[in-house]
């Protein structure tokens, strides 16, 4: 399993979960302070995203990161630069 596809695969559900607005200001956040995001999205996306059958979830697994939280932080991090340059 790819990560990176398995987690770019997720963005789109992500987008989802933010109005135009939203996204805005997600982008407009510096990345040091990303962690403003943990509760709100963090808890949608370990909810919603990374069930323990789930590919992304494994995915992450199998490159030995193993706790939800730090899974939705790479999330987090990984959307945050990709919507930024696309």
């Amino acid at each position: 399993m790819n990560i990176c596809k398995e987690m770019k695969a997720c963005f789109p559900l992500i987008e989802a979960y933010f109005s135009k607005k939203e996204m805005v200001r997600f982008l407009d956040c510096p990345y040091p302070e990303l962690f403003r995001y943990h509760l709100g999205l963090g808890t949608w996306i370990r909810n919603h995203l990374l069930t323990v059958d789930g590919s992304l979830y494994n995915a992450f697994s199998n490159c030995g990161i193993r706790q939800k939280d730090d899974m939705s932080n790479w999330i987090i991090r990984a959307l945050y630069i990709y919507a930024g340059i696309t």
